[in-house]
C-alpha cells in the first residue's frame, strides 16, 4: 500500500518530507509499544506510547546526526529504495507487514534531506 508523504522544498536547498511512523504492539511483548517508520527502516519501542514516541525521536535524530556526519544522506536514502532527483524526492514504496500486529496509533516524523545540486 502506498502512503502519501508531504514533501516540501525551501529555497532549493532542503527538501522536508514528512513520513508515517506507525505505532503498534506484538502479542510477543504486550507491555511494549513499537514504533516504526518503514521508509527509513527505522524502529524503536517504548514502555507505552508517549515512551514510544520519545525514544523514535531520538532515534530518528541520531539516524540524521549520523548520515549528515558522514554526507552520505543521498547514498543511504538510495539504498533504501528513495528516489532522488533535482526537483523530487520520492520515498520508496511502504510495504505491508507480515507480522501480525495490533496498530496503536499513526504519527508522523519530518526529515530534512539536502537538495541534489
Amino acid at each position: 500500500m502506498r502512503q502519501m508523504n508531504k514533501i516540501t522544498v525551501e529555497n532549493n536547498e532542503i527538501v522536508n518530507v514528512c513520513l508515517p511512523v506507525i505505532f503498534f504492539k506484538v502479542k510477543e511483548y504486550p507491555s511494549r509499544v513499537f514504533a516504526e517508520c518503514p521508509a527509513l527502516r527505522l524502529a524503536t519501542d517504548g514502555r507505552d506510547l508517549e515512551d514510544a514516541k520519545k525514544m523514535f525521536e531520538e532515534e530518528l535524530a541520531l539516524w540524521v546526526g549520523y548520515v549528515s556526519e558522514k554526507r552520505n544522506m543521498h547514498k543511504v536514502l538510495r539504498s533504501l529504495g528513495w528516489k532522488l532527483g533535482k526537483r523530487y524526492v520520492l520515498p520508496p514504496e511502504q510495504i505491508d507487514t507480515k507480522e501480525p500486529v495490533r496498530p496503536v496509533a499513526l504519527n508522523s516524523a519530518n526529515l530534512s534531506i539536502p537538495a541534489i545540486a
